[in-house]
C-alpha cells in the first residue's frame, strides 16, 4: 500500500494538534491548581465535590454559632464579674458597719456606698449585649454548635440571681435588705449577712456555668478545624491538581509536540513534498 506524502503531512500536523492540546491543557492544569476544567470531566468527582461543599457549608454555620455563643458568653462573663465585684463591695461594707465602732456618721457614709452599690447591681443585671438583647433574659436561648450539640447563647436571670420576681430575686433582695438597713442607721443582722453571701455563692455558680460553656466552644471549635481539615484534603485530592503528575505529562506531551514539528520539517523539505 503506497502512502503518500500528503497522508504523511496530514499526520504529523494531526499529531502536532493533538500534542499541541495536551501541552496546553496540562499548562492550564498547572497554572490553574485544578485537576478538571469542566464537571462532565468526571462526574463521580463532580458529584462528591458537591457533597464536600454542602458539609463544608454545614460546618461554616456550625462554626458562625460557636463564634455568637463565645462572645455572648464572654461578654455575661464580664457582666457577672461585674456583678460579683459589687458583692463583695456589699459584703465589706456589712463587715464594717458590724464591727461595733462606726457610729451615725460612719453608719451614713455606708449606707450611701451600699445605695451606690444596689443600683449598679441593678444595672448590671439589666443590661444588653452587643446584638441589643437582654443578657440575662427571662428564657434562655441555644444554638447548635455541633449536628446535635447546642449551647446556651444567654443565661436566665434566674440562673444569676436566684429566684424571685423580676428586678427583686434573691440576690437583689439580699442587696436592697442591708442597703435599708443601714439607711436606717442600724446594724445589718447575721442573717442579712447570710443572705449576702448565699447572693455571693449563687452568683459565683453562674459564673463557673458560663466558663464551662467557653470551655465547651473550645473543645467544638477544634472538632469543626478537624472537619474542615478533612474536607478540605478530600476535596483536593479530588479536584486539585497533582503537580508532580501535571509536570511529568507535561515534559511528555512537550517532548512529543517537538517530535512532531522536526518530522513535519523534514516532511516539508523533501522533493516528495514539493511536488505534490
Amino acid at each position: 500500500m503506497r502512502i503518500s506524502s500528503r497522508q504523511l503531512t496530514d499526520a504529523s500536523q494531526q499529531s502536532m494538534m493533538k500534542s499541541s492540546v495536551e501541552t496546553s491543557g496540562w499548562q492550564q492544569r498547572i497554572s490553574s491548581g485544578q485537576r478538571y476544567e469542566k464537571a462532565s470531566q468526571n462526574s463521580a468527582a463532580s458529584g462528591r465535590s458537591v457533597e464536600l461543599a454542602t458539609r463544608q457549608s454545614r460546618i461554616e454555620y456550625f462554626k458562625g454559632n460557636q463564634t455568637a455563643v463565645e462572645n455572648s458568653m464572654s461578654e455575661i462573663d464580664s457582666q457577672i464579674t461585674g456583678v460579683r465585684n459589687a458583692l463583695a463591695t456589699m459584703t465589706e461594707i456589712g463587715v464594717q458597719a458590724r464591727n461595733g465602732t462606726m457610729g451615725a456618721s460612719g453608719l451614713s457614709a455606708l449606707s450611701q456606698r451600699a445605695d451606690q452599690t444596689v443600683e449598679l447591681i441593678k444595672s448590671l443585671s439589666g443590661a444588653s449585649n452587643a446584638a441589643g438583647l437582654p443578657m440575662f433574659a427571662d428564657e434562655g436561648i441555644t444554638l447548635e454548635i455541633e449536628p446535635g450539640f447546642k449551647l446556651p447563647i444567654n443565661m436566665t436571670r434566674t440562673a444569676v440571681f436566684g429566684e424571685g420576681e423580676k428586678g427583686n430575686e434573691a440576690v437583689l433582695a439580699a442587696c436592697d435588705s442591708l442597703a435599708a438597713t443601714l439607711a436606717k442607721g442600724e446594724t445589718p443582722t447575721l442573717e442579712q449577712m447570710t443572705a449576702l453571701s448565699t447572693a455571693a455563692d449563687t452568683v459565683m455558680s453562674a459564673q463557673v456555668k458560663s466558663g464551662l460553656v467557653l470551655g465547651q466552644i473550645d473543645s467544638s471549635r477544634a472538632v469543626m478545624v478537624a472537619n474542615t481539615d478533612a474536607v478540605s484534603s478530600e476535596r483536593s485530592a479530588l479536584l486539585d491538581t497533582d503537580v508532580l503528575e501535571a509536570s511529568t505529562q507535561l515534559a511528555s506531551s512537550q517532548t512529543q509536540l517537538e517530535a512532531a514539528r522536526n518530522i513535519f520539517t523534514r516532511l516539508s523539505q523533501t522533493g516528495l513534498f514539493n511536488k505534490l
